[in-house]
């Protein structure tokens, strides 16, 4: 009799576990939101809402689930009260921005990397960021022009998001520096895709900036192996490194070995950039 019991008690544990949340996300006009970053707090599960605003995602009612999207404020609510999730506008305080005529003559391309040190892994739902540090020879090539992405895709047209972060007094990523969301098409196989941000006019800013990848956990990007695409990483000497997981930035220190001969590595994006004037 108590085998039994017990085995009741268990599966009904499971069941509550397992609970699949869906709903939808909408503004204040009651529009579908595409694309949104849907996290249970302080746990490494997520989705993302379809172009159509709807999502699922496994969660017990009780558990918090919060929204996050360029041009809208973030949102907690929990996952039981989530069946329709309307997100309000973001107030942007903009900065005078002096219109110019750039002549985007000179060219500089930072951050290359060693091909053959990379590796092609699923980092799940996570954002994983590259740093780029400010220097003072990027004063005559201030603006960002290129983002190069390299990635392992196992479909065609995979969807990814972009994010640009300004770096925070902390050291952390901070203010973002696009006012929507940046989503780019990614082909079938090891490819570099290039993404054009000169229009956006983003001055590299002297605290450095971080260049992110946000994995879509959309249905189009589903195959037998995952959510594609797996983004390429190469391992560069750094003691730690940032991600995005659980609704908040994590800093991950690398254990360092005494007397170990070689320095901590960590893996970043294989990301590099073209700056100009």
């Amino acid at each position: 009799m108590f085998k039994k019991t017990l085995i009741f008690v268990l599966f009904g544990l499971t069941n509550v576990v397992f609970c699949q949340i869906k709903g939808k996300v909408v503004d204040e006009f009651n529009q579908p939101v595409p694309y949104v970053n849907i996290w249970i707090q302080g746990e490494n599960i997520a989705t993302t809402s379809e172009e159509n605003g709807e999502f699922t995602i496994n969660a017990t009612p009780d558990k918090s689930l919060l929204f996050s999207s360029l041009g809208f404020e973030k949102k907690v609510i929990l996952a039981k009260d989530a069946s329709l999730v309307k997100l309000q506008p973001a107030s942007y305080q903009l900065n005078e921005i002096a219109i110019t005529k750039r002549r985007r003559n000179r060219r500089l391309e930072i951050g290359q990397i060693d091909n053959t040190t990379l590796q092609s892994f699923d980092n799940g739902p996570r954002i994983d960021v590259k740093f780029f540090p400010y220097h003072k020879s990027y004063s005559k090539t201030k603006y960002l022009s290129k983002i190069a992405l390299l990635t392992d895709c196992k479909i065609e047209n995979a969807s990814v998001k972009i994010r640009i972060y300004k770096a925070n007094s902390n050291g952390f990523p901070g203010d973002e520096m696009l006012d929507k969301n940046l989503i780019v098409n990614v082909k079938k196989g090891i490819q570099t895709t290039w993404i054009n941000v000169s229009e956006n006019n983003i001055e590299f800013p002297i605290e450095g900036l971080f260049i992110g990848v946000e994995k879509l956990m959309i249905e189009k990007n589903r195959n037998e192996r995952g959510i594609a695409p797996n983004v390429l990483y190469s391992f560069v000497e750094r003691e730690f490194m940032f991600n995005y997981s659980g609704g908040i930035w994590n800093k991950k220190i690398t254990e360092i070995i005494k007397n170990q001969s070689s320095k901590p590595k960590v893996p970043e994006p294989a990301i590099n950039l073209i700056l100009t004037n």
